[in-house]
């Protein structure tokens, strides 16, 4: 389910490309043999649909809804874009069993699939004044504290969802990337792993802590409070995948009565 904070039209284009993904891997896992050829052919069209499907949407915002977004603010297009560019290669590596050598290289790919880029970006929009054309340009350079979030996404997502992903045919993970780097056992690659995203929250909180102050604060909250809901839904499972695990703290936070004395 893509994040509830997100601008509408992005949140329906998101969507769109991980169910158009998903849908491929359930379709054609009976026909292993096409799947290659298929993707390539997807490829070649897909890319050009996204963009255009994005820009239909703003240009729908603008006229159907008053609504006026600046340049700054359409720059998550070609970060969408890239993230379908990305999915497509995870594709390639699961169907030709690629194991990245190291877990640097696996994660030149991978923290772009975990998206935190985009919605970073993405987060800046609507913010008026604050976020200026410099804030817009420098969110998506990709700023180190971009950079550390996108790293804890995509190790903490790993940890959990390694066994489930590992009872079928799957993109290796980055723990299989650190098993071949390292000529260790699962158990050493998942340690390994955890002292990486102690690095990379001590990267994020020094960037949080103490920020240049080229950027607002509020800015740098946007991407902080990303951070939040990555500790909390894979805190004890993979409860992005198995959302069922939070509802009940969904619904205490949102439907439950409560008195306040």
């Amino acid at each position: 389910m893509v994040g509830q904070d997100l601008p509408e039209d992005l949140k329906i284009i998101l969507q769109v490309i991980l169910d158009t993904y998903e849908d491929i891997g359930h379709k054609l896992e009976s026909e292993e043999k096409y799947r290659l050829s298929y993707l390539k052919l997807l490829s070649a069209s897909w890319y050009n649909i996204v963009e255009c499907c994005l820009y239909g949407y703003i240009d729908d915002a603008e006229k159907e809804h008053g609504l006026h977004p600046t340049k700054e603010e359409k720059l998550p297009i070609p970060f969408t874009i890239d993230l379908a560019r990305a999915y497509n290669t995870e594709a390639k590596w699961r169907d030709e069993r690629y194991v990245p050598s190291t877990v640097e290289e696996h994660l030149q790919l991978s923290v772009r699939t975990g998206a935190c880029h985009l919605l970073s970006c993405a987060s800046f929009a609507g913010m008026g004044d604050i976020a200026t054309k410099e804030s817009f340009d420098w969110v998506c350079s990709v700023p180190k504290i971009v950079h550390s979030l996108s790293i804890i996404l995509r190790l903490r997502d790993d940890l959990k969802s390694y066994e489930r992903e590992h009872q079928g045919l799957h993109v290796a993970s980055t723990i299989d990337s650190c098993m071949k780097e390292h000529s260790v056992s699962i158990e050493l690659a998942q340690k390994k792993i955890k002292e990486l995203i102690e690095v990379s929250w001590k990267s994020l909180n020094e960037e949080w802590l103490k920020p240049n102050k080229a950027q607002p604060r509020e800015l740098l909250g946007r991407i902080f409070n990303l951070s939040r809901p990555v500790e909390f839904f894979y805190m004890q499972d993979d409860a992005y995948t198995n959302s069922y695990i939070v509802k009940d703290t969904i619904k205490s936070l949102f439907v439950d009565y409560f008195t306040v004395f």
